[in-house]
């Protein structure tokens, strides 16, 4: 079915990255016992919003919006720390949260009154659904818009079977592989690691010191946001492998910048190589 709040021109965006295996930091608000629609209030640091009404699936996308600017009006969030997004294609009471790591304490707790439905209740969860905290992710500095964020492709070619006696007896289909490229603008210990090698060193000067041959991969997770304004997408990668992709760019009427690639590694932990989120809403 057609839905326009679900395109997204990118904007804007944030990257994130954290020991390989961490799991996003979001926290999944739902409520069970399929209610006809329920009066939700939410509190974050001791505040509370003042109570929004939820009217089921016809009306997801407007009181999605009405529930993100009420967390956002809250003192102890602010504006633009707060996303909510669609996290079940069956409840369209179940939304996945993530407020931004700027505010003290991200917790997210909720009370609601319901109507009708078979004796419904609402409830905040995280571990039980591969979510996590913010502890371990490190934003990523600033990031070329010249260069924006590519997802490529490459892999995934059929090769179709032949015998003597007869063509097209089979197919092979080879592996497909995906990765994320970007360019790093700040020239700093992080990024200049993430693109001459995790082997790279700070010598005592404060120069880095690259390897001389075989500059080593960066293992990590990545957490992406991708904004167009009051619209938001999350992206989490659990195992990447991050290198330079190019040489670096020194044109004088543009930032310098270090392109880097980051390959979609299989995980230990999780049973996927990426989780995209639907579009949803941010304030």
């Amino acid at each position: 079915m057609r839905n326009s709040n679900r395109v997204i021109i990118p904007g804007n965006g944030r990257f994130w990255r954290a020991p390989v295996d961490t799991p996003p930091p979001g926290q999944l608000l739902r409520i069970l016992g399929a209610p006809t629609s329920a009066d939700v209030t939410a509190t974050v640091n001791a505040e509370a919003t003042s109570a929004v009404a939820l009217g089921g699936a016809a009306s997801q996308d407007a009181d999605m919006l009405a529930l993100v600017q009420a967390i956002a009006g809250l003192p102890t969030v602010g504006s633009g720390r707060v996303s909510l997004l669609p996290a079940s294609m069956t409840n369209p009471f179940s939304y996945l949260v993530f407020i931004d790591p700027a505010v003290t304490t991200q917790t997210l707790t909720a009370a609601a009154t319901f109507t009708g439905g078979s004796t419904p209740s609402i409830e905040v969860v995280t571990s039980a659904v591969g979510l996590g905290a913010w502890d371990d992710w490190t934003e990523i500095g600033h990031t070329s818009k010249d260069s924006p964020l590519q997802v490529n492709r490459s892999g995934g070619d059929t090769t179709v079977l032949d015998t003597w006696q007869e063509s097209g007896v089979d197919a092979s289909t080879a592996a497909t592989q995906f990765a994320l490229a970007y360019t790093l603008l700040q020239y700093d210990v992080d990024s200049m690691k993430l693109y001459y090698g995790s082997n790279a060193t700070f010598a005592e000067n404060g120069m880095l010191q690259t390897a001389a041959a075989n500059p080593a991969a960066t293992e990590h997770a990545l957490l992406l946001q991708i904004l167009n304004g009051n619209k938001a997408e999350w992206r989490h990668y659990p195992r990447v492998s991050t290198i330079a992709a190019d040489g670096e760019n020194f044109d004088t009427t543009k930032l310098a910048g270090m392109p880097i690639k980051s390959t979609i590694l299989s995980s230990a932990t999780f049973a996927f190589g990426q989780q995209l989120s639907q579009v949803g809403v941010a304030a």
